[in-house]
């Protein structure tokens, strides 16, 4: 088993991981469901759903085209995880009113910490 593999079979449920987007974007995870080959993460912010291989890290378009790659798997500070999950609470509800989704000065730092933090912490 490569290092990288290694990495992959650490991820649990629950955990927050990084993947990059074929097109270049920031997936921000959350791990729902781990097999012994796959990862089921959800997206925190668009709630979208990304089947991910752990041998080779890629989840598949419904074409079977590659389209993201976990990157990065490092545990983020305390107070950064508890906005990740803060916002993925806040993104799952669907009745949320006017303004509910906007984002809090807290989130927003987070969101921001998360932008650096990810690719200074590669797998």
């Amino acid at each position: 088993m490569t290092p990288r593999e290694s990495v992959l079979q650490r991820i649990q449920e629950g955990d927050i991981f990084h993947a990059e987007a074929d097109w270049g974007g920031s997936l921000i995870c959350l791990a729902l469901e781990v097999t012994d080959t796959t990862i089921l993460g959800k997206t925190v912010t668009t709630q979208l759903f990304y089947l991910f291989e752990r041998r080779s890290r890629v989840a598949h378009d419904e074409d079977g085209q590659a389209f993201a790659s976990i990157d990065s798997t490092a545990r983020l500070p305390d107070d950064i995880l508890g906005m990740v999950m803060q916002i993925d609470r806040k993104f799952s509800r669907v009745d949320g009113g006017e303004g509910f989704y906007r984002l809090t000065a807290d989130e927003k730092r987070a969101l921001l910490f998360i932008a650096s933090f990810y690719p200074a912490n590669p797998i």
